[in-house]
């Protein structure tokens, strides 16, 4: 259980199956060998709260393989069990991608796909941003695109909008003409535009509007926060 996580990589689609980000890539999904995740290995190689930032959150850096488990007793028959937050921000494993990217546009060899910041409403959405790991206390006063740069790209895409000050980028034509491997539900006709329209529609109606931009605030946000 040292560095146990086998890490894939995955197409990012941000909101919309016609909003596939071509500028990077997650490691994600991961898989690991049930033995070293909590709940499911021996409980006698469980970290304590005390041996973690804080209950329930990812491990002390001295019980990590970055810092080569140096917290940890050398006696012990295995490494700490993983919980989920390790799971998510950890590093230590192996990481696995198919195809020889060099044959598809922009390089997006990957082995999964990451639906990311799909939902149906626009309040949902702002639930997600004010509660997640990474809260943005203010999203409910805030225009969608404001909130993140996931977002901002998001709405630029659904909504035709230019994206070279975003800070990512998204296919540049209809998913149906990207040469690689896609969703097999991505190839039902009229799918992807069918969702595309839908949130679409969803971003128009949101009662906070649609022109603020994280890219317009960035900066100013950035220096505020620096004083």
């Amino acid at each position: 259980c040292h560095s146990p996580k086998l890490v894939m990589s995955s197409m990012v689609f941000e909101g919309s199956p016609e909003c596939m980000t071509v500028t990077r890539k997650w490691m994600h999904p991961d898989f690991m060998l049930g033995k070293c995740i909590e709940g499911v290995g021996d409980d006698r190689y469980k970290l304590s709260a005390r041996q973690r930032k804080r209950e329930f959150a990812w491990r002390a850096d001295k019980f990590s393989a970055k810092f080569n488990y140096s917290g940890w007793p050398k006696e012990n028959e295995l490494y700490p069990l993983w919980n989920p937050a390790d799971f998510r921000r950890d590093t230590g494993g192996f990481s696995i991608m198919f195809e020889d990217v060099d044959y598809l546009p922009f390089r997006m060899g990957h082995t999964g796909f990451h639906f990311h910041n799909y939902f149906e409403t626009t309040q949902q959405l702002r639930t997600k941003y004010m509660t997640y790991g990474h809260p943005v206390q203010t999203a409910d006063e805030m225009a969608i695109g404001e909130i993140h740069p996931d977002l901002d790209l998001m709405v630029d895409c659904v909504l035709g909008k230019p994206s070279h000050q975003n800070k990512h980028r998204t296919l540049p034509k209809r998913l149906h003409d990207f040469e690689g491997r896609i969703p097999v539900a991505y190839e039902l006709n009229g799918y992807t535009m069918a969702r595309h329209l839908e949130l679409k529609s969803i971003i128009l109606e949101d009662e906070r509007g649609h022109n603020g931009t994280w890219h317009d605030t960035s900066n100013p946000r950035k220096a505020e926060n620096s004083n």
